[in-house]
């Protein structure tokens, strides 16, 4: 299967972008050794500079005592290494050899970039009829926060099939701690349900690293219920309420509205002002400023600061600066979108003292469950917090969070939807009678005893137990225990029943694409639908030796 996931916490100890370079590195040594073929990866980062920068840095670390490694970077920005694809597909067309072809590109989620640069350039290296380089040129794509860009991964995932099946792209991977169900939702109109786990086959290393990693709930959370809207207006009162210590420096981590400059709705600029009012230093983040605003209203740039200390590297090494520089000095860091996800703040020597998450950030939980992961990551680098929130904030963050630990826990094959969505319902489980006379002694149990409920239980665990019956279940978490779980409901189709009431092509339909349906049971019970006769309907058959169970949790 070529689409595969990447998902763990946020921050986790042993972090995607760390593993997903080591995958790199391991299709490299692969690719060397392969004369007739060149792979070049490349690495879609989410949209934002700061981002894209530490993707660059991590890379450099990682290749920087492998000179044969090349690392472009692709983008529209002054510092990028290509500002256009015709350029970098030009420098591919001059290599003589294989051991001149470039090995690794980042570009940034944009939509001519994903959509129709990379598109292009598959176009030309998948046409072998044009191309005469010494190398089969191959590619694979690591798609890094798609959950944050939706509209451009499906419209370049309905664009690549004829690549995929030509083997132009070995793979593609996606690479979140949020694969929501609006992910999900986008992944389906491509006929994806399910997605390769790129970590199988790891249950103890995660189990090991989780030890080791400071998750949300391991912070001191304090219940504040105001149910405003309003992010600044939410500060305020956190602040009326006296729940800010305020007899040592503070560096508290306050994200705005999605405005920068709108007035009455908490926007970054409310924000600024508000703090710099209090004395505290600002650390800003938006597509119009980076840096820091000190209540003179002086602006200095992120990129002047880094130039004055010459910091190279990423913005925690240049946040840890300034702490040195300032170790008196509170700080308040804001922003939205720039600041949501990826970006690494908390290291030794810089550690948030608060975070304040207001109701306004309940409006998308991947965008939530993001922004409160900028205080997680590996207990030597990020120390507990005091994170100030309301318990409809808390509970959103803790649910989405717990679900996606057990299952990275489980460490399943294959990932599907109803692993990351806390709804009660699953995915129905399709039984299959290899011994079809089981079939009709349990049609004769349900139809000639009045207390059949216990006796029809027993006869479909010995038939599951005999291997007369087999079960086909694709839930991971919630998978079917049959044993711990008492019978509700039998429904059994007849020919001369209505088709329009039995839900046999809904329950199939759901199983083939990983859905999860609704069902009337209580959470310790479960229901079977048998079919005496086949079941038709239009091109739909559901045949007799196939039954359904359902229930939820």
């Amino acid at each position: 299967m070529k689409y595969t996931l990447r998902t763990k916490p946020t921050q986790f100890t042993k972090g995607k972008t760390e593993e997903t370079l080591c995958d790199i590195t391991k299709r490299y040594l692969l690719n060397n050794t392969d004369e007739d073929s060149h792979l070049i990866d490349i690495i879609v980062t989410n949209n934002s500079l700061p981002e894209t920068e530490q993707w660059k840095c991590r890379a450099h670390d990682k290749f920087k005592d492998n000179k044969t490694i090349t690392i472009d970077i692709l983008s529209s920005k002054n510092k990028a290494d290509y500002n256009d694809i015709r350029t970098y597909i030009n420098k591919i067309l001059m290599c003589n050899n294989k051991s001149e072809l470039p090995n690794i590109l980042i570009i940034c989620y944009h939509t001519k970039r994903v959509c129709d640069d990379l598109i292009n350039m598959f176009k030309i290296f998948g046409n072998k009829k044009f191309i005469q380089i010494n190398s089969n040129i191959k590619f694979h794509v690591s798609f890094d926060e798609p959950d944050a860009n939706i509209g451009v991964t499906s419209r370049f995932i309905q664009k690549i099939k004829p690549f995929i099946d030509s083997n132009t792209i070995i793979g593609i991977l996606f690479i979140t701690a949020t694969p929501v169900e609006e992910f999900w939702k986008m992944l389906e109109k491509s006929s994806i349900t399910k997605l390769l786990n790129i970590n199988y086959g790891t249950i103890q290393e995660f189990k090991d690293n989780f030890d080791n990693y400071r998750s949300f709930k391991s912070h001191k959370i304090i219940e504040h219920n105001n149910n405003t809207n309003n992010p600044l207006y939410y500060i305020i009162d956190v602040y009326s309420s006296k729940l800010i210590e305020n007899n040592k420096r503070n560096i508290i981590f306050a994200p705005g509205h999605m405005y920068t400059e709108k007035e009455g709705v908490g926007s970054h600029t409310e924000i600024i002002s508000y703090f710099n009012d209090k004395k505290y230093v600002v650390f800003l983040m938006n597509g119009k400023f980076k840096g820091f605003i000190y209540p003179d209203k002086t602006r200095v740039e992120l990129t002047e600061f880094n130039s004055t200390y010459d910091i190279k590297g990423e913005l925690r090494n240049s946040l840890k600066k300034w702490c040195e520089t300032n170790p008196n000095t509170n700080l308040a860091i804001t922003g939205y979108w720039v600041i949501e996800r990826g970006v690494t703040f908390n290291t030794d020597g810089f550690n948030f003292t608060y975070m304040i998450l207001s109701n306004y950030h309940l409006s998308s939980q991947n965008k939530l469950v993001q922004l409160s992961g900028r205080g997680t990551g590996g207990k030597k680098y990020v120390n507990k917090m005091n994170v100030i929130c309301t318990t409809a904030v808390k509970n959103s963050i803790v649910d989405f969070n717990n679900n996606l630990e057990k299952i990275c826990s489980l460490n399943p094959e294959y990932f599907n939807r109803t692993d990351f969505i806390n709804k009660n319902n699953i995915i129905p489980v399709k039984v299959v009678f290899r011994d079809i006379s089981i079939l009709n002694e349990l049609i004769k149990i349900r139809n000639t005893s009045k207390k059949y409920k216990t006796e029809f239980h027993k006869a479909i665990i010995k038939g599951i137990d005999d291997k007369r019956i087999e079960l086909f279940d694709n839930n991971n978490i919630h998978k079917l225990s049959i044993t711990t779980r008492k019978l509700n409901t039998v429904r059994v189709y007849e020919i001369k029943h209505s088709v329009e009431v039995r839900r046999f092509k809904n329950f199939s339909v759901a199983f083939e694409n990983n859905k999860g349906v609704t069902q009337s049971c209580k959470e310790c019970e479960y229901n079977i639908d048998l079919a005496k006769d086949n079941y038709v309907n239009g091109d739909f058959t559901n045949n007799r030796n196939t039954a359904w169970i359902t229930f939820k949790y």
